[in-house]
């Protein structure tokens, strides 16, 4: 049935209109060995968490009892991955189950917190190999989910490369300082890119939401009374199209 007819067929019944399913599918990449396993977890629970069930394996629309019963289909569920993560022998299905069923009992935090503008999921180092993978381009396609969070991701490394070859200093130095480095990527970075201020406190070092909102604010200050920071402003602007605007 195609999916047009599919959705005028559930409209006519449920007496509805509008699309069948709302939004595009978003994949976003893990972090296998930081998060896959919590996160395998944290989904199979869902149901619990809603109280539509007593246990994982009662909800009739997960693949929980696929990875743990004998007979599950194979060809719908890849399940190799995970459950050779928590064990390398046959009884990886066991220990699996043991493992998803012990956070019924225990609170479990969202491993989705920790998402990286949006779109990745996974430690310092993989986020930055994660970032690296991806070219010129790649981005701006349709296909391509939280394009304008990645995008401004990639802005902020620019705009950090960018006042670091103008001060002449290197990259890092940029990141650990706590001067006028600091204060300048700090402005740049809110005013050119939609990162949020917890973002970007992230960035250098974890800086707090109002740590950040408080740097900006007096350094705006700082920039209409000096008329050197100004013209290193508008010289900094001037460098890069992803800074000047």
């Amino acid at each position: 049935m195609r999916s047009w007819r599919t959705t005028s067929y559930v409209n006519r019944r449920r007496r509805k209109n509008g699309h069948l399913f709302q939004g595009r599918f978003k994949a976003i990449p893990v972090d296998r060995d930081s998060y896959l396993l919590e996160l395998s977890r944290y989904i199979h629970l869902n149901p619990v968490r809603a109280e539509m069930v007593e246990k994982p394996e009662d909800y009739p629309y997960g693949s929980y009892r696929d990875y743990i019963l004998k007979g599950g289909d194979g060809d719908l569920v890849y399940k190799d991955l995970i459950l050779k993560m928590i064990s390398q022998n046959s009884n990886g299905a066991r220990r699996y189950k043991a493992f998803v069923e012990k956070a019924i009992t225990e609170k479990q935090e969202n491993p989705f917190k920790d998402i990286y503008a949006g779109a990745i999921l996974g430690n310092k180092f993989f986020i930055k190999e994660a970032l690296g993978k991806l070219k010129d381009g790649v981005i701006q396609r349709k296909e391509i989910s939280y394009r304008k969070e990645l995008d401004s991701v990639f802005s902020a490394e620019v705009i950090i490369k960018t006042i670091a070859d103008y001060f002449k200093v290197r990259d890092d130095e940029i990141l650990k300082d706590k001067g006028d480095y600091r204060k300048i990527s700090i402005y740049f970075i809110k005013r050119k890119t939609s990162l949020s201020n917890l973002q970007i406190g992230e960035i250098f070092g974890g800086l707090s939401y109002s740590a950040v909102a408080k740097i900006n604010e007096r350094f705006k200050k700082i920039v209409g009374r000096s008329k050197s920071l100004k013209r290193d402003i508008d010289r900094i602007s001037s460098k890069r199209s992803h800074v000047k605007g």
